[in-house]
């Protein structure tokens, strides 16, 4: 589980549809051990990439949008 303070709600959203700090925004992450090849296998599929591969110290991420406009991480840890 995953808990998000939005710090600050009048942050400008990422899509006008889907604002960020709306109360009640929610997403779904998904651990993967390849993140470069579920990236392709989604981008193949014609999947909605909004935020591409990202890295941090902890893991590498992306985030897809799927057609009911709910987003679903994919992250794959580092170990």
């Amino acid at each position: 589980m995953e808990l998000i303070e939005i710090v600050r709600p009048a942050c400008e959203p990422i899509f006008r549809d889907t604002p960020y700090g709306e109360v009640g925004h929610s997403h779904v992450a998904f651990e993967v051990d390849d993140i470069e090849s579920a990236y392709a296998r989604l981008k193949e599929k014609g999947v909605e990439i909004v935020i591409p591969v990202q890295d941090i110290p902890v893991q590498r991420f992306f985030y897809v949008r799927a057609p009911d406009n709910q987003w679903f991480e994919v992250v794959q840890p580092r170990r």
